[in-house]
């Protein structure tokens, strides 16, 4: 079976095997190939040793921080590369990285050590495709199973068993029964996962095409790196506006997000809170009050642990924390909400919304769409005319407040006080109201430090 590949990467097999060399692309770019999906990363190895790799590759500029794993890596315009000399592994101690590594010039050793006969597939430019685990095979069927023993597979790395999560998210694959028995007998425990790979691996399976597959039929192996998911499976919510569970909900709200990483996160995320409010009336209906806020809390704690950048942990924490608020759909409530949040975050939080409206019950879809539906033709109209104050078009700036007295922090608060009230149409951007309003604050603010 003969493959098309790039002319870079022809080039790049053909100056190991000019040299003497063994070269066979592996991995995740030939799986993708067989499936037409797109590569931009190239995996290859080789029986060069990384030194002998860099004298090869001498004219590139290579990146060698893998080497004593034997990895050296560069890029070009065709993508990424990473050539790594084939090796034998031994002994997992932390179930994450091999204590000892031996380097060899077997193919089917190296191909013994991967995870998944999906990623156990080489190609060279001489042989063809060498396939000696049946990933051919798997790949037909869409099936992930393990190359070895999957208990001594997982139990070497328990990063695996989040890969197979993945890569199920990616293509939509099932995890075969045995390979599946053994990352349930894994996830009793806590995973030893380190934190970026956690992060890495959720991020890949959240935009994944098919995440609904694995986050429902494998919820043991994503509860058990978001210990906070497990309160809400099955979970039933007992109001008209919800037909499913609260984690089914969330799912089927991820599907309908656009494929930007914050916003599914965000989704993800976003009715954590719900178990924690839940009470039951007379009637028998459910209500969640405060969840928006706890399910803000528990995110912004979630996405701490991950090492999540702070913009990111304050912008989804703010999308949560405003996720369920209703707003009349009006001209004036469109441009102060506009004022108040701002184009980009406004977008997004009605994106959310949307999301969240079209996993609940089918009866009311169409009627809390065509409010939203309104809300963003107003948004719309608004942004276009431009039609609403930003804050660096205020007749009063931070220099004008500090002429008044006022101090650091407080500079912030007030500016942010006088915008909130020019939105909300309580007083006019006139630069002699907005200098009389800012005493009556300056002056109620020295009176709560008496």
């Amino acid at each position: 079976m003969k493959i098309n590949l790039p002319n870079e990467v022809i080039k790049i097999l053909s100056l190991l095997n000019a040299s003497g060399y063994q070269a066979y692309l592996v991995g995740g770019c030939i799986r993708d190939i067989i499936l037409n999906r797109t590569v931009s990363d190239w995996d290859i190895v080789t029986n060069a040793t990384p030194d002998q790799v860099c004298v090869v590759f001498s004219s590139y500029a290579l990146n060698a921080y893998a080497a004593k794993y034997g990895t050296i890596s560069f890029s070009t315009e065709s993508g990424k590369y990473e050539i790594t000399t084939m090796r034998k592994e031994n002994l997992y101690a932390d179930n994450r990285r091999p204590d000892i590594i031996e380097f060899t010039d077997n193919l089917a050793i190296d191909l013994k050590r991967r995870d998944f006969t999906i990623n156990a597939i080489a190609y060279s430019l001489n042989e063809g495709i060498i396939d000696k685990h049946k990933g051919l095979d798997d790949l037909k069927k869409g099936v992930l199973r393990t190359v070895g023993n999957p208990y001594d597979t997982f139990y070497e790395d328990h990063l695996r068993i989040m890969r197979a999560f993945r890569f199920s998210a990616q293509l939509g694959f099932y995890i075969e029964e045995n390979t599946l028995n053994a990352a349930k007998n894994m996830t009793d425990k806590k995973l030893n996962i380190p934190t970026h790979n956690i992060k890495h691996e959720l991020n890949l399976s959240l935009l994944g095409d098919h995440f609904s597959l694995p986050a429902l039929q494998y919820t043991f192996i994503i509860s058990n790196i978001i210990e906070e998911i497990k309160p809400t499976i099955g979970f039933m919510q007992h109001t008209p506006f919800h037909n499913l569970d609260i984690w089914s909900h969330t799912v089927k709200s991820i599907e309908y997000t656009p494929n930007n990483i914050d916003l599914k996160l965000c989704m993800l995320l976003h009715d954590l809170g719900k178990p924690h409010c839940f009470t039951l009336d007379k009637n028998g209906i459910g209500h969640f009050k405060g969840h928006s806020e706890k399910g803000a809390d528990l995110a912004q704690k979630i996405l701490s642990n991950l090492q999540y950048n702070k913009h990111t942990i304050r912008y989804i924490y703010k999308l949560i924390y405003n996720h369920d608020r209703r707003e009349t759909a009006t001209y004036e409530n469109a441009r102060k909400l506009l004022c108040i949040y701002g184009e980009k975050f406004l977008k997004d939080l009605l994106t959310i919304r949307r999301a969240d409206n079209m996993a609940k019950n089918p009866s009311k879809v169409k009627e809390m769409l065509h409010e939203l539906d309104k809300f963003e033709e107003y948004m719309q109209k608004i942004i276009k005319n431009g039609d609403y104050l930003k804050k660096d078009q205020m007749a009063i700036s931070g220099n004008d407040l500090k002429l008044l007295g006022f101090r650091n922090e407080n500079i912030k608060q007030t500016l942010d006080a006088l915008y909130i009230m020019i939105a909300e149409n309580k007083i006019h951007n006139d630069r002699k109201i907005l200098f009389e309003q800012a005493k009556k604050i300056q002056k109620e603010q020295r009176n709560d430090k008496i």
